[in-house]
């Protein structure tokens, strides 16, 4: 049997114990563990058995976090705590350079998803979202600038993107593809019924290639993903956040939902919209459903119910348009800084650089961290020891939030917004988005059979 040390809450979680726990009288997160979880002295050791690993692909009733690791991030598949995180993600545009884990991840039996980004065709032609790697997939539309708002897509244009889109996805390894989507100004308009003929176009020729068998030498279910792009303004609408249930509920042909949040402030009437959407959309349609935009609130998702969330390197929020790097290669963001997630806040600890330094000396000295990656009274140093520092919370708090059943997540949830509040008033940060605490407010009043968003 081998053994992988367990992405768990740190000590100052009321739910674990200080001490080694006896036998057989130990939880995480409010679940009974088996007796083949082991005791370290300062953390958990898992049996790889002994907790049913995450599926690789999302389903509802069992809540799941899929890692979108960075481009080029260090990161290994033994990093991710497979009970938790069944599937990896990334762009289309990085599959090649990255092919190597995505191999890895197929070979491990993960899921694996390669968003095509289409949106990325609505940029200026100049723009360096639409160089290096994304120039030469097949989806792009080179010499043109799309608007999907403009006019109904031709029957040839549309259907040719989107086969376009499908089948690169599945030629690079996706187990899960997703469907073309933009970013739309308005919605319930043009651009929205463009969406929605592209997703009913991949869903017939997935069905006609029968591609939702596995891949050749490779076992498992090909699933089929409509995607949703909504801005914050819009999810923030209750007739916008209904309308767009209702019509992509009744899409046949499709296994599940990937909402992406894009601009969004994190408000708590915007928050509140993605919550009613994405929970309504699995309570209509019976199918899972995945967010993936809306930052550390996430985290709120996932304790509230819903299926699946997609967070990790670069992968926590979505701008359009989005911001072009200084560096030559865009989808080369290696230079960038990282922030440091402490989990005793549910956000970043401070400012990037030496501005945020003595800040965080001081966090980690008189709350330690339960990773493996740095010295727990220590912050992490270096950009690598950062992101593997803050892979491991991410899965840790996830794993903390998708365990237990719903109430008791809430409840957690709850008290560490509560007690992230203090620290974030103590040492002088910004609040936690108000949005992170209306998530459990509209998951609650929709399993109450409560028709609209809540004002308050």
């Amino acid at each position: 049997m081998r053994y992988v040390s367990s992405a768990v809450p740190s000590h100052k979680d009321a739910s674990l114990p200080r001490s080694r726990p006896q036998r057989g009288q130990h939880r995480i997160g409010g679940t009974q563990l088996p007796d083949d979880v082991r005791w370290s002295g300062d953390h958990w050791n898992i049996v790889d058995d002994a907790l049913s690993a995450g599926p690789r692909h999302p389903r509802r009733g069992r809540r799941t976090l899929i890692a979108w690791p960075g481009y080029h991030s260090g990161l290994s598949l033994a990093s991710f705590d497979r009970r938790v995180v069944g599937a990896i993600a990334k762009p289309l545009a990085h599959a090649r350079a990255d092919s190597q884990m995505i191999s890895a991840a197929l070979d491990a039996g993960m899921g694996v998803v390669l968003p095509g980004e289409t949106w990325r065709n609505q940029l200026p032609p100049g723009h360096k979202k639409r160089a290096g790697a994304f120039a030469q997939l097949a989806s792009h539309r080179p010499g043109m600038r799309l608007d999907p708002e403009a006019r109904r897509f031709s029957a040839s244009f549309a259907e040719r993107l989107a086969v376009d889109n499908l089948d690169e996805q599945l030629r690079a390894g996706a187990t899960l593809a997703t469907t073309a989507a933009h970013v739309h100004e308005r919605e319930a308009g043009e651009g929205r019924q463009n969406d929605l003929l592209l997703t009913r176009l991949t869903a017939e020729e997935f069905a006609a290639r029968r591609a939702f068998a596995p891949a050749p030498g490779r076992r498992g279910r090909r699933e089929l993903y409509a995607t949703l792009i909504v801005q914050g303004l819009h999810a923030a609408n209750p007739r916008t956040v209904e309308w767009l249930a209702s019509a992509y509920a009744g899409l046949e042909g499709v296994d599940g939902y990937w909402i992406v949040a894009v601009n969004t402030t994190k408000s708590a009437k915007q928050l509140r919209g993605y919550t009613r959407l994405a929970l309504q959309l699995e309570r209509l349609s019976e199918r899972p459903t995945v967010l993936s935009g809306v930052g550390d609130p996430h985290l709120a998702f996932l304790a509230s119910g819903l299926a699946a969330t997609c967070a990790g390197l670069y992968g926590m929020n979505f701008k359009f348009p989005p911001d072009e790097l200084d560096s030559d290669d865009e989808d080369e963001p290696t230079r960038l800084a990282v922030h440091t997630y402490h989990r005793d806040l549910l956000g970043n600890s401070g400012p990037l650089g030496l501005e945020g330094n003595a800040l965080r000396v001081a966090l980690f000295h008189n709350r330690p961290c339960g990773c493996p990656h740095h010295a727990p009274d220590r912050p992490p140093l270096g950009r690598s020891a950062i992101i593997r520092h803050n892979s491991w919370c991410i899965q840790a708090d996830a794993y903390a939030f998708a365990t237990p059943a719903v109430p008791t997540a809430e409840a957690h949830l709850s008290d560490r917004l509560a007690q992230a509040a203090r620290n974030r008033s103590f040492h002088g940060l910004t609040p936690l988005p108000s949005g992170f605490a209306a998530v459990a407010v509209e998951a609650a009043r929709l399993r109450g059979g409560e028709s609209e968003i809540s004002d308050g």
